[in-house]
Order: C-alpha cells, then structure tokens, then sequence
C-alpha cells in the first residue's frame, strides 16, 4: 500500500540513526520508547477469535537500530505493524505535541447537523454515544469487534453518509486506502483518529482526509503504568495530549 511506502520513506532518516529502548505489548495499547526517552503509542490488535495476540516473531528489536523495526510497517503480520506504528508515533511525539489541543467537538469539525448520517469504521463507542445524544445517526463497520457486515455497510455508507469517522486501525491492518476507495464518488467530511494515529501531515497528501485526531504521550511513566497494568484508552489520556490537525484548507 502507497501509504505503508510513504510511512517507510517518512520516517526512515531518523529511524537509521537511533536505537529501540524497550518495547511493551500490553492488553489494549503498546509503546515504543527511544534511546532518548521519546515514546509512542498504538493499539494492540486483538488475535484470532478475538483473543490476546501472541508475539510469534523471533526478531529482536530492543538495543537494535529503530529502523529494523520500522520495516515492520511494510509486513502483514498486524502486531508487527502496530510496533512500527508505537515506533512512528515516538519519533513523532516532539511534532505532535506541538499540534493543537483536540476539543472533541466532532459536530463542528464534520460539519454534522441533527438528522445527519455517519459512517465509523472501527468502533468508539463513546463516540458513538456522543452523536446519538445530538440526533445523528452512526452505523459501525468494525471485523475484528464483529460489528456490522461490510456488505451491507458499504450499500449504506457510500450513498446515505454525510461524514466518514474512520480509526486508525485502518494503518494496522493496512485497510486505509481501500476504505477511502468506497467514498471516491461521495467526497464527505473525514476524520482519522485514535492514539495510533500518526499526526504528521505528509503521510496523508491527496488523501481525502480532512482532520487528524490523535494522542500523544506527555508523561511516558504514567501511559507506561497503564499498559503494564492493562489499561485502555480513558487511562492511558490521563498521561497524554489530544491532539488534531487539518488537512485541508
């Protein structure tokens, strides 16, 4: 995929020159910490039947140049790619703490009325709850929770949606260019999100994506406590900045 390339192209200067510290795989999220003490955060994708994932590769990254386990990104193995993804997010924390706070005002950013129709691939529920208390409608799409049938969904989304929310699993499981592709003839307002998210600019030309919403660790000792110990997303915000940045315009 063009945007695993540009990802790989992105980061790999900085990549060849630093090496991994410590990398922690925890319960819902994991992070990549540097040999500076940068860190970096993704998802960890669940395994077959929706079980924990195994780690089944044999490479080593830990004291190794970063770059080896950017190559990850280029890999189909999901947890491979998440690493490289944690990676990305902590050679990227200086730039996107930098980035303005994120407000979670969703209805404004998407320019939603009440009535309005959204379309979410992978699924937040509380964003979900959030547009259901304003009177907009959301139907979820999301195969590893068993949510919603990608027939069926797609049928409805590309011709009835009025915004497109779309999480940034979509860069873990490399869907990301092949669910914007459903929306070519239907240009709606478009938000990539999650702590995953990698919030750089570049990544993201002539993509039809309109906002980035993401988070970024401000204190590396607390969002490490929470993965260590299992916790999901409202702990690991504790110890990070929400952060957004448009694309377009």
């Amino acid at each position: 995929m063009d945007i695993d390339n540009r990802i790989h192209t992105y980061f790999q200067a900085e990549a060849e020159s630093l090496q991994v510290e410590s990398i922690y795989l925890g319960l819902g999220y994991s992070a990549v910490v540097l040999q500076d003490g940068r860190c970096g955060l993704c998802y960890t994708p669940k395994g077959s039947g929706n079980s924990c994932s195994v780690n089944k590769n044999k490479d080593e990254y830990e004291r190794y140049p970063a770059i080896k386990l950017l190559k990850n990104i280029k890999k189909e193995d999901p947890l491979g790619r998440a690493m490289a993804i944690a990676l990305c997010n902590a050679l990227n924390q200086d730039h996107s703490l930098l980035q303005d706070e994120d407000d979670g005002n969703l209805i404004r950013d998407l320019k939603l009325n009440t009535g309005d129709n959204v379309a979410m691939i992978g699924y937040f529920a509380p964003i979900v709850s959030y547009l259901n208390t304003h009177g907009i409608t959301v139907r979820v799409y999301d195969i590893g929770k068993e949510v919603g049938s990608e027939e069926e969904f797609y049928q409805w989304a590309e011709t009835e949606s009025d915004a497109l929310i779309l999480t940034a699993t979509s860069l873990i499981n490399s869907s990301l260019e092949e669910v914007l592709s459903h929306f070519n003839g239907n240009r709606i307002p478009t938000v990539l999100m999650g702590p995953s998210t990698i919030m750089a600019k570049e990544l993201y030309r002539d993509l039809p994506i309109d906002l980035l919403a993401g988070s970024t660790v401000s204190n590396r000792d607390g969002v490490i406590k929470s993965i260590r110990n299992g916790r999901g997303t409202p702990y690991l915000h504790k110890d990070c900045k929400k952060v957004c940045l448009y694309l377009q315009g």
